[in-house]
């Protein structure tokens, strides 16, 4: 089960999406949005979440990288999730 961070004002924290290979070699952080995170007790977690192409008018780095061949991986959670694009 996934530690969620709040702050003070009771918010969730926003987490780090990392993108990953299949053999967990790091591609880099993925700038997201709209991120939704599902705890399921009899069934797998669920992630979702928004990537813009473009971020204040600039090419967003992880753009490019995002396929089905890799997964993504939240640091402060410990679970992996299997990218579908």
């Amino acid at each position: 089960m996934a530690n969620i961070f709040f702050n003070k004002q009771s918010i969730p924290e926003t987490p780090t999406l990392l993108l990953k290979r299949r053999d967990l070699t790091t591609i880099g952080a993925v700038t997201a949005s709209e991120i939704v995170y599902k705890n399921q007790f009899f069934a797998p977690n669920e992630l979702s979440f928004r990537v813009y192409r473009y971020v204040d008018e600039k090419q967003n780095a992880s753009w490019q990288a995002l396929d089905d061949y890799n997964v993504i991986y939240i640091p402060e959670y410990g679970e992996y999730f299997d990218a579908h694009v």
